[in-house]
């Protein structure tokens, strides 16, 4: 995969074969977009252009990760340690024991952007996000419009406690955790 590079999810049968795999940014600037988000991504020569319309609808394609019990495999992992100023929009994760994680960390001065995903558990230990900032290199990641529902372990969990002394500026805005398990919010520094 390469820098600016733009990954379309369509619904197709989604809801009821998830896609499996998970997937990882590899390159600066790229976007995982779901079919029916109203992201309106920058053009050279076109100004922000919307891909499918001005709104979002209320159908979306759904990732998971393969089975495991392990929280290391998410779904959708925002780095690889190298890639910055990545999107994720208009995606519903289900089933995935991790449903999104900062992987290795963004590195200095990096940015990653969530909106518009929902996040859905299905059976045992079973955490919305994770946020470790392993790289060190203090990124920023801004979550809108998240729901967190029927997660059986916990629902955000942004831990500074990892061994690189990092920490990640992360916000959160317009968002819903419903019938969490374990915790709605942890934040451990």
């Amino acid at each position: 995969m390469n820098p600016y590079d733009i990954v379309f999810v369509h619904v197709g049968d989604s809801p009821n074969n998830p896609y499996v795999g998970g997937f990882t940014f590899q390159a600066d600037n790229q976007y995982l977009v779901g079919q029916g988000s109203n992201l309106r991504i920058p053009t050279a020569s076109c100004g922000y252009t919307a891909i499918w319309s001005d709104r979002a609808t209320g159908t979306y394609p759904v990732i998971t990760a393969p089975p495991t019990t392990s929280t290391a495999n998410a779904a959708i992992v925002l780095t690889n340690g190298a890639a910055t100023n990545t999107m994720v929009d208009h995606v519903q994760i289900q089933g995935a024991p991790l449903g999104i994680s900062d992987g290795a960390g963004l590195p200095f001065s990096g940015l990653a952007t969530v909106k518009d995903v929902r996040i859905e558990g299905t059976g045992p230990g079973q955490t919305g996000v994770l946020v470790q900032d392993n790289a060190g290199g203090g990124g920023t990641l801004n979550f809108s419009s998240i729901r967190l529902r029927n997660l059986t372990a916990d629902g955000f969990v942004v831990d500074g406690q990892s061994t690189s002394g990092g920490t990640a500026r992360v916000n959160i805005s317009e968002s819903k955790f419903e019938n969490i398990t374990g915790s709605a919010l942890i934040v451990n520094f």
